[in-house]
């Protein structure tokens, strides 16, 4: 069951990133926003881009937890993909 997430999870990333929009990874305790760059086999990276850093903030809280040029994350950790629309 977990290998039938992470393959919905990757069809999602590749969808944004073949639209380069920016996305939302939500992880178990925060969220992460950015532009895809890379898919790898268990990793996504996400990097800055439309004069916007990568966004990592707290799911409890909702402030910011830091702000990197880029970042990855393991793909099994992924609960759930959304746009960055309100988030």
């Amino acid at each position: 069951m977990a290998e039938h997430h992470e393959d919905e999870i990757r069809t999602l990333l590749r969808a944004f990133q073949l639209v380069g929009a920016r996305v939302v990874l939500f992880l178990p305790s925060f969220h992460v926003e950015g532009l895809i760059t890379r898919i790898g086999e268990t990793f996504v990276t996400l990097r800055r881009g439309n004069g916007e850093g990568v966004e990592v903030e707290s799911n409890n809280a909702g402030n910011a937890l830091e702000n990197p040029n880029q970042i990855s994350v393991k793909i099994s950790d992924i609960l759930s993909v959304s746009d960055d629309q309100g988030a």
